[in-house]
């Protein structure tokens, strides 16, 4: 079965520092992989450059293709991202930057291509944001941001979503929500690549994990298969207790 996403020999380097040494790894289609890793270990820094964003030596393919082969519409095509955080946003509605978002779907006469509004109202009704779809963006809160750049990922209509902490600044409720909403799209078709701090989350989650240290791979195989003492510890330098989850046949992650 060919790759959505293949990565060869990765490394990168910003300035003097050496970010990603040598990442090689495969994400299957349709598969739900995680990134997990210390601070600094340089899951960021990966994402980014598998969307291009840093200059690195590497080898990335998407759908079989060199990714400098593929033009900035075409990656939008194939790849959605959301990121963390936006450091500064502009002074939009909410529908007009969901408009932004359907760049893959404009033509040369068209902003958007028809259908597009229905898109955007199901968007932001999809993450509980339909409420605000005439509000400025800069009087969001972080979660209603964090909300607004995933409905920006779903009306891109992408097949493979690459998103950094998707439900860092939300809710336990809201964060549940936006794990539902992944698996629907996973179920749908959809290839899902995510960072993630929250270890349990990430093994409840996805079918793979990919550990990162210092740049390097650590671990990448199993979701429920890494939660052991061993391979935890060795990630993060700390013993933790590792209790059966109430429902589903899989360790989680407790703090001594």
């Amino acid at each position: 079965m060919q790759s959505t996403i293949e990565v060869k020999s990765l490394t990168l380097k910003l300035g003097p520092e050496q970010i990603l040494n040598e990442v090689s790894f495969s994400i299957s289609p349709q598969s739900k992989t995680a990134i997990i890793g210390p601070n600094g270990a340089g899951k960021t820094s990966l994402l980014r450059s598998i969307l291009g964003f840093h200059p690195s030596r590497s080898n990335v393919f998407i759908d079989g293709e060199r990714l400098e082969t593929i033009s900035a519409k075409r990656r939008a095509s194939k790849i959605a991202y959301v990121p963390q955080s936006v450091s500064a946003m502009p002074a939009i509605s909410a529908r007009e930057f969901l408009q932004m978002s359907r760049y893959a779907h404009s033509t040369l006469f068209d902003s958007f291509s028809g259908g597009s509004e229905q898109i955007i109202d199901q968007a932001l009704e999809r993450v509980r944001l339909e409420i605000s779809v005439d509000k400025l963006i800069t009087s969001f809160s972080q979660g209603e941001k964090q909300k607004l750049l995933i409905a920006s990922a779903l009306c891109q209509g992408s097949p493979i979503l690459l998103l950094d902490e998707p439900t860092s600044y939300l809710d336990p409720s809201s964060e549940e929500h936006i794990f539902h909403i992944l698996d629907e799209l996973s179920l749908s078709g959809h290839t899902i690549l995510l960072v993630s701090h929250d270890i349990n989350r990430a093994a409840l989650f996805a079918d793979r994990v990919l550990a990162l240290k210092k740049g390097e791979v650590c671990y990448f195989g199993s979701a429920p298969q890494f939660m052991t003492q061993h391979a935890l510890s060795e990630l993060y330098g700390s013993s933790f207790f590792l209790l059966p989850h109430p429902e589903r046949n899989i360790p989680m992650m407790v703090p001594r």
